[in-house]
């Protein structure tokens, strides 16, 4: 049973480069990339309601172009683990940073505040902001999620069985750019048993749904 702990953020800024992830060691999960749905035919996982109280709101960080930098949103530290969970990683590398949202290029040493906000309800579902902000399709930005501190219940349907592994094997990150667009299907791929990896080219909105 996950103990609820007084609300704490624990932002880690590391300047230490990403590692290489090597395509051959990653598996797609989900159905192909490319499908839209709106957000009302989308089943969300969620928080366990026992992590909710120990999650950050928000977080933010500075990304540089010409560094690479990370992001890491974690739950309160517990006496068993001192850290807390780690739920999102976002990391930009060197040449990550394009153009910012007005369309102008960034230059080196150039940098911009980005910032994360969970979805107040609970759902897996952040937003990112600067909206519209565009990085390098040669280098992309790298989001990880990891939903250890996810209710079992997978599939919201009240309980918990076989359905919710299936479900859970049909999960994938998916991305809008704007509240009220449809969702895009992102390739995901499966890092872990409960950590999925995704490439970004740009903001604002990101969900872990089927």
């Amino acid at each position: 049973m996950i103990r609820p702990f007084r609300f704490k953020a624990l932002l880690l800024l590391s300047a230490a480069a990403g590692l290489a992830m090597a395509g051959c060691d990653d598996d797609p999960t989900g159905p192909s990339p490319g499908d839209q749905k709106a957000e009302g035919e989308l089943t969300f996982i969620r928080f366990d309601t026992g992590a909710m109280g120990s999650l950050p709101t928000q977080a933010s960080f500075w990304a540089v172009r010409g560094e690479d930098r990370e992001l890491q949103m974690r739950s309160a530290p517990t006496p068993d683990d001192e850290d807390g969970e780690k739920f999102l990683e976002l990391e930009i590398e060197e040449e990550t940073l394009l153009r910012r949202p007005d369309g102008t290029a960034f230059a080196e040493g150039d940098s911009i505040l980005i910032t994360v906000t969970l979805d107040p309800t609970g759902r897996f579902l952040f937003d990112f902001q600067p909206s519209g902000l565009v990085f390098n399709p040669d280098e992309p930005a790298d989001l990880k999620i990891r939903y250890v501190l996810a209710n079992a219940d997978y599939d919201g349907d009240g309980d918990i069985d076989a359905d919710d592994l299936a479900f859970e094997d049909l999960l994938s990150i998916w991305q809008r750019e704007n509240p009220g667009d449809p969702f895009v299907r992102l390739q995901t791929f499966e890092i872990d048993d409960d950590e999925l990896e995704a490439d970004l080219n740009g903001f604002t909105g990101f969900a872990l749904a089927n």
